[in-house]
């Protein structure tokens, strides 16, 4: 699933929510442009794919990212995942993994 964020007809964020395994997802390609951040965009992009998720059946949702994103690290720790061992990164970048365990 992927969801866009549009503002006067410009995209100005991006989101998506992968299916890794039964009753897990991945919070991916979420990014708000730089002009934009702040506003909360990014966390009602995050809300959005946690009520798909938690509507599809999800006990967990996880996401890779980087050190270096500082704001978005402190997003989704305000959101609720926690840190985990980064295992199995597809991506070459990754050096963080975290997960938010959803109750049903």
């Amino acid at each position: 699933f992927i969801w866009v964020a549009t503002l006067d007809g410009a995209v100005v964020g991006t989101a998506a929510l992968i299916k890794e395994a039964d009753h897990c997802y991945e919070l991916a390609k979420m990014s708000v442009a730089p002009d934009y951040r702040g506003q909360g965009l990014g966390r009602r992009l995050i809300d959005t794919c946690l009520d798909k998720a938690r509507a599809l059946g999800a006990a967990k949702v996880e996401l890779f990212s980087n050190h270096q994103l500082a704001s978005a690290l402190k997003l989704y720790e305000r959101v609720g995942f926690r840190y985990v061992p980064v295992s199995n990164s597809p991506f070459e970048t990754a050096d963080i993994k975290m997960e938010l365990l959803l109750t049903t």
